[in-house]
C-alpha cells in the first residue's frame, strides 16, 4: 500500500504485526459479515473479470473464487510480504487467483479489462492524491458500465464510533484517514469520473464504522463501443463550420444533443417544440435563412450555431 513516497503502510501499520492481521480483522471488524455483503452488492457473475485492489492477505479474492468459481480474479498489492500470505491462502483453499505486485496508481492492465473492481480496507491507507490517482486508474481499467465496490472506514455514525476510530488512526495514520472520518469517499469517486457514487450500508465494529460504497463507470457513446477513439465527423463538424451537411440537407434544427454537449439536455425537449415554429425555411451558411423568422428566433438560432467558446 503506497504512501506519497511510494513506500508501504503494512497491514496493522507495522510489519511486525502483519501475521496478526487476519485474526485481528476477523475478530474485531465483523469481517465475515461486511465482506459477505460486499460480494452480494457487487453481483459478480460467472465469466466476469474481477480486479481486487489492495488485496492484502487475499481473503476477499479467495471468497470471490469460492462463491463464483468461473469468475476470473486478479488481485494487486504493493507489499510483497502480504502478497506471499495471499498466495499461500489461495493455494490452501485450492482456488486460482492471479496475484500482481504493483502500485494501485499504476495498474499494468489495458483499458476496459474488468467487469468489476472491489477493494476492502485499502483506501484508508492512501493520502487524498493517491486515492484520486487510484480511483482514476480503476475507472480506466473498468469496462463502460462496470462497477466499483468499496468496503472501508466511513463517517462515524455516533460519538462512540468516532472515539473507537482513533485506534485505527493511531495505527495507520491521521492524514490518510481524514477523508473517511468526513465521509468524502463518494464525492472523491464522483470527481474522478464515476457515476452513481453512494453509500450502501454501514456496520458498527470495535474500531469504528465500516461502510460499503458503490460507483459505476459511465456508459460510452455508441462510436466508442465500436472501438473508435473520437466522435464521427458529422458530430464534431458543427463546432467548426456550423450545422453539418446532414442538418443542412434536412433543413431541420441542428442536433444539439450531439453537436453541443455543453448545452443542458433540458433544451432538447424544449427545442423539439419550439424548433418547428422557428425553422420554416432553408439553412444558409450554417444558419437558418432570415426570411420567415422573427428577430428573436433568428438571433436565438444564430447563438446556437456559433459553437462553444474556445
Amino acid at each position: 500500500m503506497e504512501t506519497s513516497k511510494e513506500r508501504y503502510i503494512p497491514a496493522l501499520g507495522y510489519r511486525l504485526l502483519t501475521p496478526l492481521y487476519d485474526p485481528v480483522v476477523a475478530l474485531t471488524c465483523r469481517e465475515k459479515t461486511f465482506k459477505g455483503r460486499l460480494l452480494e452488492q457487487a453481483g459478480i457473475q460467472a465469466g466476469h473479470h474481477v480486479l481486487d485492489v489492495g488485496c492484502g492477505t487475499g481473503t476477499l479474492a479467495t471468497q470471490i473464487k469460492q462463491s463464483t468459481p468461473r469468475a476470473k480474479v486478479v488481485s494487486i498489492d504493493g507489499d510483497p510480504q502480504v502478497l506471499a500470505i495471499a498466495k499461500h491462502k489461495a493455494a490452501s483453499h485450492r482456488v486460482q487467483v492471479h496475484f500482481c505486485c504493483c502500485l494501485s496508481s499504476q495498474l499494468p492492465f489495458r483499458d476496459g479489462a474488468f467487469d468489476r473492481a472491489v477493494t476492502s480496507l485499502f483506501f484508508h491507507h492512501l493520502m487524498t492524491d493517491q486515492k484520486t490517482s487510484t480511483a482514476r486508474e480503476v475507472l480506466r481499467v473498468l469496462e463502460p458500465g462496470a462497477e466499483f465496490h468499496v468496503a472501508d472506514w466511513g463517517r462515524p455514525t455516533n460519538a462512540l464510533m468516532r472515539l473507537l476510530f482513533y485506534g485505527i488512526q493511531i495505527l495507520d495514520g491521521f492524514a490518510n484517514t481524514t477523508d473517511h472520518v468526513k465521509g468524502r469517499l463518494p464525492s472523491l469517486l464522483h470527481e474522478c469520473g464515476f457515476q452513481q457514487c453512494r453509500l450502501r450500508e454501514s456496520f458498527s465494529t470495535m474500531w469504528g464504522t465500516m461502510t460499503l460504497y458503490s460507483a459505476r463507470k459511465p456508459d460510452q457513446a455508441p462510436w466508442m463501443r465500436q472501438g473508435g477513439t473520437a466522435a464521427p465527423r458529422h458530430l464534431t463538424q458543427f463546432r467548426q463550420n456550423g450545422p453539418c451537411t446532414r442538418c443542412q440537407r434536412s433543413g431541420q434544427l441542428p442536433h444539439l444533443h450531439q453537436h453541443r454537449p455543453r448545452i443542458r439536455t433540458v433544451l432538447g425537449p424544449l427545442l423539439t417544440v419550439v424548433g418547428p415554429q422557428l425553422l420554416k425555411g432553408p439553412v444558409q451558411n450554417g444558419l437558418p435563412a432570415r426570411h420567415g423568422y422573427s428577430r428573436t428566433g433568428s438571433a436565438f438560432l444564430r447563438v446556437i450555431a456559433s459553437g462553444p467558446k474556445q
